[in-house]
């Protein structure tokens, strides 16, 4: 009996999945390093107001 085993290829839509789950991953932390460089500067430029804010003021 001959081996007639076909060489499998990807099929045309998995073909570019890898590179759009890397894309999509690339972009969820570039878009999670901006939103936490945008809330370090919040709160280290009004950190002091912020306390103030939510503080409570003992005799």
């Amino acid at each position: 009996m001959k081996n007639t085993a076909k060489k499998r290829l990807p099929h045309r839509g998995q073909r570019g999945q890898v590179l759009l789950e890397y894309i999509f991953m690339m972009v969820c932390c570039i878009v999670i390093g901006v939103a936490l460089a945008g809330l370090f500067y919040a709160f280290s430029r009004y950190g002091d107001d912020r306390l103030d804010w939510v503080s409570i003021d003992y005799p």
